[in-house]
């Protein structure tokens, strides 16, 4: 299962990249050579392979992009990740409203219950 749910393009701060997501709860994330400057060529195989994140539990319906770093994504049973760019990890898992937060940080916790939030730049 391969279907693509969205596509984003990532310009900022040294992150150059196209974001494509779907139903193989996979992000992945190509570098884009036209905007990094200094990138590999179109044509070469290797700039052609994505770089793949995985930790979605269900199909991925949506992204976006936070600055400066971070990468919101969603999926269908309401979890919600935020990935960092910068070091290619997940960096939370909020769980779906009216869960308990399946990440680690009291940030966390509270941002999945909505009263707070976790500060200037950081998620």
């Amino acid at each position: 299962r391969e279907e693509v749910t969205e596509v984003l393009h990532i310009a900022h701060a040294g992150l150059h990249f196209l974001v494509a997501v779907g139903w193989s709860r996979q992000i992945w994330l190509w570098h884009d050579p036209q905007l990094g400057g200094g990138g590999r060529a179109v044509g070469d195989r290797a700039a052609a392979r994505p770089r793949v994140l995985e930790g979605h539990t269900d199909d991925i319906l949506c992204a976006r992009f936070v600055e400066p770093r971070w990468l919101a994504t969603g999926s269908y049973d309401g979890e919600v990740c935020i990935w960092d760019l910068q070091h290619m990890i997940l960096k939370r898992r909020l769980a779906p409203l009216g869960g308990a937060a399946l990440g680690a940080s009291p940030q966390a916790a509270t941002m999945a219950r909505g009263r707070g939030s976790a500060g200037k730049g950081g998620v």
